[in-house]
């Protein structure tokens, strides 16, 4: 009788957890166009959750490829050296509706020290959708990225919109 007892609650409980959903607060990121450059590696935050909205930090590292390099040693084939450089960005997101797909809007700011060794800063936008699974965690997403380049006196000297796909994990 204990035995039955026991089997029951644990069928009972096992059943009321299966349907609750895991609040996942972590996200890791690969992104293609992404916080305006080409590669970026991310990791999320969920700041405040509400009913149909989601606030979020992101912190990302990416690679840019810059062109006319003095001091590289790989040239590209009409002569011109190329330099690889990390850029660090930070995004504030957030994510609108319910259930799985939603809308994704949010603003950037990002800084690499490419370009002839000055400080470069990247402000971008983000608008796209979001797909995630409620399930195990996967989600992906695909949106318009545009940036502007900040470099020394020059504001807004070069417009970059770019497209993204991205596709992650959270936990």
């Amino acid at each position: 009788m204990k035995k039955s007892l026991l089997l029951l609650c644990f069928l009972i409980l096992s059943f009321s957890a299966y349907g609750q959903e895991e609040e996942r607060k972590n996200n890791l990121l690969l992104e293609v166009g992404g916080s305006s450059v080409p590669y970026t590696v991310g990791y999320e935050r969920v700041l405040k959750n509400s009913a149909s909205n989601e606030l979020r930090v992101k912190f990302g590292l990416g690679l840019i490829k810059t062109l006319e390099c003095s001091y590289c040693s790989t040239d590209d084939a009409i002569g011109r050296s190329r330099e690889i450089e990390e850029i660090v960005s930070l995004e504030l997101l957030n994510l609108w509706g319910k259930g799985r797909g939603r809308l994704e809007y949010g603003i950037g700011f990002g800084m690499t020290n490419a370009y002839n060794f000055s400080n470069t800063y990247l402000l971008s936008g983000r608008i796209g959708y979001r797909f995630i699974s409620l399930n195990n965690g996967f989600n992906f997403g695909v949106g318009l990225n545009p940036s502007w380049k900040i470099s020394g006196y020059e504001i807004w000297t070069d417009f970059i919109p770019m497209p993204g796909l991205k596709i992650g994990y959270g936990f």
